[in-house]
């Protein structure tokens, strides 16, 4: 009998590659969502380091142009912080995305998974009729010779 070929192989060979597309942006996209949040902790550690100086100006004693530069930068660092967070939520939106396509693109795979194991199996219990029948076939040729002697033996015995 023919060995098994799967009548919708480019289907499967295209969801294959559909789900690598769709893992591997998913996996870009967590990366990016890393990166904002390295961003962000930047922005954090900058700006509380920014209060912490402008603080430090204060108790110190400095200049009132000083303070006032000072604590424009901080605003300026905060505004990077609402930026940053701002990142980290686009990135985390991208990244939960990525992976309903990713998880989509699973699901059409296993469907295509799913047919071609019914497929195989199909193939397999025809191969085992076959293989049942040509089994049958060769036992019942070898009975029909001995049946012919043993039918010639009773014969000639009358």
């Amino acid at each position: 009998m023919k060995s098994f070929r799967f009548s919708l192989q480019a289907l499967l060979t295209l969801r294959q590659r559909q789900e690598n597309i769709a893992q591997e942006e998913y996996a870009r996209t967590l990366r990016s969502q890393r990166s904002a949040e390295s961003s962000l902790d930047q922005a954090d550690r900058a700006m509380t380091a920014g209060w912490a100086a402008l603080s430090q100006m204060v108790e110190n004693g400095c200049t009132v142009a000083d303070i006032t530069r000072q604590r424009d930068y901080c605003r300026l660092l905060a505004e990077q912080r609402d930026d940053a967070i701002k990142g980290v939520e686009v990135a985390k939106l991208h990244a939960k995305l990525a992976m309903q396509l990713m998880l989509d693109a699973r699901r059409q795979r296993e469907l295509v998974d799913k047919t071609r194991d019914k497929q195989h199996d199909r193939h397999l219990r025809l191969v085992q009729v076959a293989e049942h029948k040509f089994n049958d076939e060769m036992a019942a040729r070898r009975v029909m010779p001995m049946l012919s002697l043993t039918c010639l033996h009773s014969t000639a015995e009358i």
